[in-house]
């Protein structure tokens, strides 16, 4: 399993987060304007919702996790969610919080995944917005809201922990350093429900519960 897999896709999702940081320069973060929508939105959803496909199929490549009769690359997202579930049992219960401290929304929770089950998922909402703009973005403009921008980069960091799980099960920080380790991921979702700490003498030592 290689444990440098993620080195190739760690960049690209900080830099979808802070092209959403700069968007909420433009968009208020709050109830009202989670439906708002535009090209730059949808743009970024289509970005983040590939990313996803792409980084669900290189953990089932580096976890050997095999469907039989279809090649990985040949795998349709629901698909992927039918292995990453076998293996990572808390997947589609994983909970986020929305730290960004300029926002004000009334729920603050996402569970990008819930839609996963052993057999058979189906497709987030937020991955459905992504295929019905990728096959007519005109018509279907109103996907490309704030919405399920949120949800899908949810969801891409989410892949992004399970792709680093090799190296983050080996951190191990003086105690005071926890919290703050375990909010270092992102800037905008709090992994505190699943990236878990306990003691280890002076230390805390990390695991990825999913």
């Amino acid at each position: 399993m290689s444990g440098d897999m993620w080195k190739h896709y760690w960049p690209v999702y900080q830099h979808l987060e802070s092209e959403l940081e700069e968007i909420s320069y433009s968009i208020s973060f709050c109830d009202e304007q989670l439906t708002v929508h535009s090209l730059r939105l949808s743009d970024l959803l289509l970005r983040i919702c590939a990313e996803c496909e792409n980084a669900s199929k290189s953990i089932i490549d580096m976890y050997g996790l095999k469907n039989a009769g279809k090649d990985i690359s040949d795998l349709y997202f629901p698909q992927c969610g039918d292995i990453l579930v076998k293996k990572f049992t808390r997947l589609n219960r994983a909970d986020l919080f929305i730290r960004w401290h300029y926002q004000t929304f009334s729920n603050v929770s996402r569970i990008p995944f819930e839609k996963w089950n052993e057999t058979p998922s189906t497709n987030p909402e937020w991955f459905t917005a992504y295929n019905t703009l990728k096959h007519d973005r005109i018509r279907n403009a109103h996907l490309g809201n704030l919405s399920n921008v949120l949800a899908g980069l949810g969801g891409l960091f989410i892949l992004n922990l399970l792709l680093r799980k090799e190296e983050i099960d080996q951190i191990t920080v003086p105690h005071e350093d926890a919290p703050r380790m375990q909010l270092s991921f992102s800037q905008f979702f709090s992994p505190e429900k699943f990236l878990l700490y306990s003691p280890f003498g002076m230390y805390r030592t990390f695991s990825l519960n999913l």
